[in-house]
């Protein structure tokens, strides 16, 4: 039983591993392209991110970034 309950353990940090090694990850160019083509079409946002790839939790994350982003740069924090 202790032995099953190794293996199980190997597996679940195996996959945890490789998930994070091939996470897709994002330049800030490319999330800036993804932010402006979105912007360029508001109504078919849905279909825009999926043909870039991007989930919408990504876009509304680096949405947000971007507007504190701005407003540090403006210096109205």
């Amino acid at each position: 039983h202790q032995n099953t309950q190794e293996r199980s353990q190997d597996t679940k940090r195996f996959v945890r591993q490789f998930r994070s090694a091939t996470r897709r990850k994002h330049t800030a160019e490319e999330k800036a392209r993804v932010l402006e083509k979105v912007e360029a079409s508001p109504s078919f946002k849905g279909k825009v991110l999926a043909k870039l790839r991007v989930s919408k939790s990504d876009y509304y994350r680096w949405e947000a970034s971007q507007g504190k982003e701005t407003l540090r740069i403006e210096g109205i924090q």
